[in-house]
């Protein structure tokens, strides 16, 4: 049955979107489309009223129970005005015949009893059926009040914003918001629907503290509604100053939330987890949480306290890697990053931002999110507006990145000629560290012993590392090891300071260098040490059957008058 529904779900998404059935500002369950882009048009509304120095007046709806009180006679009648007739409403009808419901406690369940409000939970036709019905709202608010609400640079205007059931209603003015509020009351109580006053908020975007007249209040059916000046919306928080950009404490906070729910997992696992697997499901849940809606922040020109808590927020990214490897903070990102195979969180935005530029771009005209995006860019353009399309401009241009500018158009972005730009400055760290680590300078030691004696071919695949069959603490031993941050003796002298011709190996004749090239390849009593040397015992000899532990000796140390060994 669920494969039938999400066969009907797809035929019906291809013919409402074909013939351009749906809300322009709603963004739920449609194809090409996600919550990104209602927060997007919010965050433009935003910049526009602050350049202009206005306030942008929101109400954020909460619908009580929305997809269980759908009335179903309603919702065939709005199918029937979509010119849907014959076979395809009938297919729908028939899933919904004879349908009851039914309370289960304890395991037992309870006799069924008819149902003839809602649609189906978990199906995946019921989305697609909750929109169609409350798309009518949009068309109302229009017809109603075809004035109502900010206009984009083309003069087009956006009274509301939806994504499934969350809806934002937007004013220029408080008695504007006010009828815009009437109005979609009157037509969510006859479609059924009940909004919650009690969680329906009014949020004043303002650039400055509100002063003359006191501030308004609004109502919805009567009952009065609450102001915030933070409101969290489809995921990002919004502040009434500063929009989006207040949001990053908390992205931080769900940053941190993932980590500490994935170590609870890695302890069930227990003795099945290796570090390529803890790699593995660290990239999948952690990062994410902590990069919601970088399309639209993660270039952005900040200062002042939002730009360090964004900071904050990508080093929190960099730290949890550390964590993952039980490495201390003083262990270079650049190292880090090089040693995991994982891109920087800033990579990682920089590309998703390309990604949704392009995808706007690319958007039918008429689109409302390409008119928003159009907006945008003849706002950065015209009127040196400092929003997201002057971010973008602004970051390429520093990249080396010529942008074409047409105010009429958004030009489509070499995502691969904007990468290879941006790598090859992450990648700056990185130069003059081709040389000897026991000849070159102090300065960037730790990036020079990595890159000539532990960084791994270009062309490698995953860390061999990391799959290596030795228990995960001593896997983690091997990295740490690899990462300059053991317990060795000459780890130690190295932090201290010590200078490099104080740095003896412990276990050799006296005046041999102690640095981790002589511990694998050329110390005699490598592997049976004792102290803390001894903590290599258990993995000196897989550390010799991986060669790629210090690249290519002979070639590494050519030149060097401190080692004339060749391995061979």
């Amino acid at each position: 049955m669920r494969l039938y529904a999400a066969l009907l779900n797809q035929r019906l998404v291809e013919y409402t979107e074909a013939e351009g059935l749906r809300a322009p500002s709603q963004a739920g369950f449609r194809p090409g489309m996600s919550t990104l882009h209602p927060v997007f048009t919010l965050q433009h509304l935003f910049d526009r009223a602050r350049h202009r120095r206005e306030p942008l007046f929101c109400c954020f709806l909460d619908l009580q129970g929305a997809y269980d009180r759908v009335p179903r006679p309603l919702l065939w009648e709005a199918l029937a005005r979509l010119g849907l007739h014959g076979a395809m409403p009938a297919a729908i009808h028939s899933l919904y015949t004879n349908a009851q419901y039914a309370i289960s406690v304890g395991g037992r369940r309870g006799a069924g009893v008819p149902s003839a409000r809602g649609v189906k939970q978990g199906c995946p036709l019921s989305p697609t059926l909750f929109g169609l019905l409350l798309d009518s709202l949009h068309w109302e608010l229009r017809a109603r009040a075809p004035d109502a609400g900010p206009a984009l640079a083309c003069g087009r205007r956006v009274p509301d914003l939806g994504s499934a059931d969350d809806f934002c209603l937007i004013a220029t003015t408080p008695a504007g918001l006010q009828r815009l509020l009437d109005i979609a009351h009157a037509h969510l109580t006859a479609l059924g629907m009940a909004v919650s006053a009690e969680k329906t908020r009014v949020m004043v975007f303002r650039t400055g503290p509100a002063e003359g007249a006191p501030a308004p209040a609004w109502t919805c059916g009567g009952a009065p509604l609450g102001q915030v000046a933070q409101y969290k919306y489809l995921g990002v928080v919004f502040s009434a100053q500063h929009g989006l950009a207040a949001g990053f404490p908390h992205l931080r906070g769900r940053l941190q939330a993932s980590w500490a729910r994935l170590q609870l997992q890695f302890a069930e696992l227990g003795d099945g987890l290796s570090l390529a697997l803890m790699r593995q499901l660290f990239m999948q849940a952690v990062p994410p949480a902590g990069s919601y809606a970088c399309e639209v922040w993660g270039i952005r020109r900040l200062c002042g306290r939002e730009k360090k808590d964004r900071d904050r927020l990508e080093r929190a990214h960099v730290r949890l890697w550390r964590r993952l490897l039980q490495l201390p903070d003083s262990v270079a990102s650049a190292i880090v990053l090089r040693e995991l195979q994982v891109l920087s969180p800033a990579h990682t935005w920089l590309r998703s931002t390309c990604r949704f530029w392009n995808a706007l771009a690319l958007r039918p005209v008429g689109c409302l999110w390409r008119a928003v995006a159009l907006s945008d860019w003849d706002d950065a353009i015209a009127r040196n507006v400092k929003n997201w399309a002057w971010s973008v401009y602004m970051h390429l241009t520093d990249l080396g990145y010529m942008l074409h500018v047409d105010r009429r158009r958004l030009a489509l972005l070499s995502i691969d000629t904007v990468m290879r730009l941006h790598t090859a400055r992450e990648h700056a760290c990185w130069q003059h560290c081709d040389v000897c680590p026991r000849t070159g300078p102090s300065a960037g030691a730790a990036h020079c012993t990595y890159l000539r004696w532990f960084s791994l071919p270009a062309a490698a695949r995953g860390n061999p590392y990391f799959r290596l069959r030795l228990g995960l603490a001593r896997v983690l031993q091997v990295v740490r090891f690899r990462l300059g941050c053991s317990t060795l003796p000459f780890v130690a002298q190295r932090n201290r300071r010590v200078p490099r011709a104080a740095r003896v190996c412990l276990c050799c004749d006296p005046g041999a260098v102690g640095d981790e090239f002589h511990i694998v390849f050329a110390c005699p009593a490598s592997v049976c040490v004792s102290g803390h040397s001894g903590r290599l015992c258990a993995f000196c000899a897989p550390l010799h059957l991986y060669h790629a532990c210090i690249q290519s000796p002979p070639g590494h140390l050519s030149g060097c008058p401190l080692h004339p060994r060749v391995l061979r």
